[in-house]
């Protein structure tokens, strides 16, 4: 089964696959951000470049604590609407155009009977 596939025939399907892909890029939306390079030691020296190693460490940890809240807030939604993520990747083939998978969001239940269809 293809990866975008795993909410098919569920209630909210819309609601699953959107929060489920929300996950997907806000890790990659993080992972993008994160290849901010060190100053460069040739022109800055001393408290200067330690300054600006500072201001870049606030600036990655700034990127971290939006993805943090991102994945915060999904989780609340999945667990308000009774669900919960379940990683499916061994069994789904990936068809989206981002590293990671795609979870399964959704009941125990429900999680059961996709694993039986897998």
């Amino acid at each position: 089964m293809k990866n975008s596939q795993i909410h098919e025939g569920l209630p909210n399907k819309e609601i699953r696959d959107f929060l489920s892909l929300g996950i997907v890029k806000s890790y990659a939306n993080y992972y993008n951000r994160l290849n901010e390079p060190l100053p460069n030691t040739n022109t800055l020296k001393g408290f200067d470049w330690t300054i600006a190693r500072i201001k870049r460490d606030i600036k990655m940890l700034n990127i971290e604590l939006d993805h943090v809240n991102e994945l915060k807030s999904i989780q609340y939604i999945i667990k308000n609407q009774g669900w919960a993520e379940y990683d499916v990747s061994d069994e789904t083939i990936k068809d989206l155009d981002y590293s990671l998978h795609m979870n399964f969001i959704g009941t125990e239940e429900e999680y059961n009977n996709l694993m039986k269809k897998l």
